[in-house]
């Protein structure tokens, strides 16, 4: 059996659980531990604050990287991108009319961990319907797994859309992805197995007769055996 990625286990932890208390950034500290990044950093920070974007996030991701003794002209790039990636997911959240801290982070992370904009595009979408954070984090978190075993976005954002307006338990959820690893190992296409899950899924099938169905469509082929001539 696959096994979910420790990597992907922290990541639910900051998507799914964002902080609501954040440590004020020492600028004293950073200045003592960055001197030449410390004067950008805070400028990107004020910059923050005047556009409206959550800047105590920016402050924590400062303080991690200072804690983790990140080299300071790399944490200076990530915090650069990081500023970037608020400043998009607020643009395509406004489609929306929702841009509060909590879901500008929570689309904000997944696009940093790796979700292509196109992928954020349709969850947004989503969650401009259901208005789930939670739903929309577990989606986004399916496709980053799904994306760790080199199945694309395009490939599974049917069941990544279905799974953003559903209430799934995390048992669940890793129950749909085991189904799409099942389909794959019996040479079923791809595009085949999320279609037979997805559908099976909407109609109310269980993950047995799901199984089941994958099962029997299974290719067919001919067993090479002795030459009888």
């Amino acid at each position: 059996m696959h096994r979910v990625p420790v990597t992907l286990v922290i990541l639910a932890g900051l998507i799914l659980i964002p902080s609501g208390g954040w440590a004020i950034l020492d600028s004293g500290r950073l200045a003592s531990l960055c001197p030449a990044q410390a004067g950008r950093l805070q400028t990107i920070l004020e910059a923050a604050g005047r556009a409206g974007l959550p800047m105590s996030h920016l402050e924590t991701r400062i303080n991690e990287g200072l804690l983790r003794r990140v080299p300071c002209q790399r944490l200076l790039e990530a915090i650069e991108k990081e500023y970037s990636t608020l400043v998009e997911t607020r643009t395509l959240l406004a489609s929306i009319h929702d841009t509060s801290h909590q879901a500008l982070i929570l689309f904000a992370n997944l696009r940093s961990s790796g979700l292509p904009q196109s992928s954020i595009i349709s969850l947004i979408a989503v969650y401009g319907q259901t208005r789930s954070m939670s739903s929309a984090g577990s989606a986004g978190l399916f496709l980053l797994s799904m994306k760790e075993l080199n199945w694309s976005e395009t490939q599974v954002m049917p069941l990544a859309e279905l799974i953003a307006t559903s209430s799934w338990t995390a048992g669940q959820r890793e129950a749909i992805r085991q189904l799409l690893l099942y389909g794959a190992s019996l040479d079923i296409e791809r595009g085949q197995t999320v279609s037979l899950v997805r559908g099976g899924l909407v109609s109310g099938r269980s993950f047995h007769q799901i199984r089941r169905d994958l099962l029997d469509r299974k290719p067919f082929r001919l067993e090479s055996g002795p030459d009888r001539r």
